[in-house]
């Protein structure tokens, strides 16, 4: 058996690390996010909203998650309820009728100098 290249970082013998420290996991991050030209994130802030979406999509409670988040009220915890659409009641639906299929409708193209 040959000895872990890192000893010190938590591996044995016959056996490699375990675990993997946060600046590793934000460094490939940023080596990702620069590659497809998004915005920087952190590792917190992009972690963060996945945990919130996975909580919503396996039916935990708002009000549980708003805790967990440290949100003050539910009402901005519900920024993630858009991923269940159950969460909403028949009425809301009803509250803004847009038809995108409309004959009429025209596309209006921006260019990036009116902005």
């Amino acid at each position: 058996m040959c000895a872990p290249k890192y000893p010190a970082r938590g591996g044995r013998r016959g056996r490699p690390a375990s675990f993997i420290r946060q600046q590793t996991l934000s460094r490939h991050l940023r080596k990702a996010l620069g590659a497809c030209e998004l915005p920087k994130l952190t590792w917190y802030q992009a972690t963060r909203h996945s945990f919130a979406s996975q909580w919503v999509l396996a039916g935990g409670s708002i009000e549980k998650l708003a805790m967990i988040l440290g949100h003050g009220s539910p009402a901005v915890t519900l920024r993630y309820a858009h991923m269940r659409t159950d969460l909403f009641p028949e009425a809301d639906y009803d509250t803004l009728k847009v038809d995108l299929g409309a004959a009429e409708a025209s596309v209006t193209r921006i260019s990036r100098k009116t902005l």
